[in-house]
């Protein structure tokens, strides 16, 4: 796999530092730098070359606009076109769009649940994982495939969530986020050293991921009534326990959302 060159185009100072910090958890991810000017992005695409860039649509603390940014883009003839996700509080089918027609391959509307910049690379890294590089010359129907799956992905994400907000797991509950992970990787096959896996990525002990994990769950069946516990989550339970363990917990969720 090619290494992931990343440039960012975000105008909130601390969603740009997420996306520096975040990227020294990806082997594969080089940060190459952001910045809050359309203007200066093109220049910094000019003598980086990145091959993958993130473009806020928004830059109403900064200069000019994502889609100045495209369109600027697009007059510079690069040798190989970068991948390019967009991000946006803007939910204007006629925006989104325009931002496809000036080489948006990705949009990802901010006001969704567990948006991140997390979510972010996680999209790069998916699409360099499958197809091995950031490479301008696939073919169309190879796109639409990237397309499809980085869009299965999403709408993973957002099923997680939902079945997580179902039973009191609310986005304020620590380990949630591991929990969501977790659900997610399971969905693609077993993982081996799963709560290990999760604390690389957070930058965290096994331990704590396993109790934080361990106490969220506990805490759902402590909290919400039963009715609607017994009617999402329908899996046996131990009665001595009381609650589901981990893997019991993980293992349910990640069939229950693949249906």
């Amino acid at each position: 796999m090619n290494e992931i060159g990343l440039l960012v185009l975000e105008d909130e100072i601390k969603i740009a530092h997420q996306y520096k910090e975040l990227s020294k958890r990806y082997p594969l991810v080089k940060y190459l730098g952001s910045t809050s000017s359309a203007s200066e992005a093109l220049e910094m695409c000019k003598k980086l070359k990145p091959n993958s860039i993130v473009v806020d649509l928004e830059l109403q603390q900064g200069e000019g606009t994502g889609l100045d940014f495209l369109k600027s883009l697009q007059k510079l003839n690069l040798s190989s076109k970068p991948y390019i996700i967009v991000v946006t509080n803007n939910i204007s089918t006629a925006t989104h769009k325009m931002a496809r027609q000036l080489g948006a391959d990705f949009i990802i509307t901010k006001n969704q649940k567990d948006y991140s910049a997390k979510m972010v690379l996680d999209l790069f890294r998916t699409y360099n994982e499958t197809y091995h590089c950031f490479d301008d010359e696939l073919l169309e129907n190879d796109k639409l495939q990237i397309e499809v799956a980085m869009e299965y992905r999403t709408k993973l994400k957002e099923r997680i969530s939902e079945e997580l907000d179902s039973i009191g797991i609310s986005p304020k509950v620590k380990g949630r986020k591991y929990l969501r992970d977790a659900i997610e990787m399971t969905c693609d096959k077993d993982q081996p050293n799963l709560c290990s896996r999760i604390a690389k990525n957070y930058s965290v002990s096994s331990a704590s991921v396993e109790r934080a994990m361990q106490g969220a769950i506990n805490r759902a069946w402590n909290t919400t009534d039963t009715e609607t516990l017994e009617t999402k989550y329908t899996a046996y339970i131990n009665p001595e326990r009381g609650y589901p363990t981990i893997m019991e917990f993980i293992c349910y969720y990640a069939d229950k959302v693949k249906k």
